[in-house]
């Protein structure tokens, strides 16, 4: 069965799972697409475990329906190649520092000098005029979700915890798919392509302050940042009664989704 995106050409030149992401879903949507890689700098999502031999189970995954080579990109040649390829594909897509595209030519009039109607993605931590523009990032060096993690301790006691998945590499991704899909409509209406940027810093702050910027929005943050319903303690999910495990036959907790603040609310 053909995708929507059926016959959408896609370089890419992403690693790591958050442009990653994006690609996996639009390649579920084109069912096929063009992969590139810059030298071998994928070879660590390549390589993890669980793996068959040079496949790794989270390549597989976040990878499917993707065709791929590698080029290394600081020769001429492997450069001159892709740039060929670039001229009959609709979407080109990296998460490389803005500095090393540029440095590497592979920034976006150099790309859109060989084919004005690419839509150009570029996945990267900080916005293009930030003073962070450059550094490289990862989720793990992110200052800001440490502080998240500190102030959770504090108000919920315990020691801080990382959430066990990608969850921001994951919504950035969707965001990038999205704007890609934006992008490709926009040319079927006017011929032209366009430049995307998506940083993640930026657009994970905006996904959380929907819900926390509360007394912000009205130029009143000395009032409290928040959404104060979901920040008690007391929201949270609690054990209802006791059901039996159809594996293992033996009493586990079911656990409900409401909270404590909610029942007492409704006075039970």
């Amino acid at each position: 069965m053909s995708g929507t995106l059926a016959g959408i050409r896609v370089i890419d030149l992403t690693t790591a799972v958050w442009a990653r992401w994006r690609r996996r879903s639009s390649a579920i949507w084109c069912r096929r697409d063009q992969g590139g890689a810059a030298g071998g700098r994928i070879r660590s999502a390549r390589s993890a475990l669980p793996a068959t031999p040079g496949l790794g189970a989270y390549f597989l995954n976040i990878n499917r329906n993707k065709r791929s080579i590698t080029l290394d990109l600081k020769r001429p040649a492997p450069r001159e190649a892709l740039l060929k390829l670039v001229e009959t594909a609709d979407v080109f897509v990296h998460n490389m520092r803005l500095g090393a595209a540029e440095r590497l030519g592979m920034d976006y009039p150099t790309v859109a000098a060989r084919n004005p109607r690419i839509v150009y993605a570029a996945a990267t931590g900080f916005r293009k005029d930030g003073a962070h523009r450059d550094p490289p990032f990862f989720r793990r060096r992110d200052p800001g979700r440490e502080r998240a993690r500190l102030t959770q301790r504090r108000r919920f006691g315990g020691e801080p915890r990382y959430v066990p998945m990608a969850v921001c590499d994951k919504i950035c991704g969707y965001v990038l798919a999205s704007a890609i899909g934006m992008a490709l409509f926009h040319r079927e209406r006017t011929g032209k392509g366009q430049e995307i940027h998506v940083p993640m810093l930026e657009t994970m702050v905006a996904f959380n302050l929907v819900d926390h910027l509360w007394h912000g929005v009205l130029a009143e943050p000395e009032k409290g940042l928040g959404y104060p319903r979901m920040l008690t303690p007391h929201r949270r999910p609690f054990p209802t009664k006791t059901v039996t495990s159809a594996s293992s036959q033996r009493p586990t907790r079911n656990h409900a989704t409401c909270s404590k603040q909610s029942s007492v609310r409704a006075g039970r």
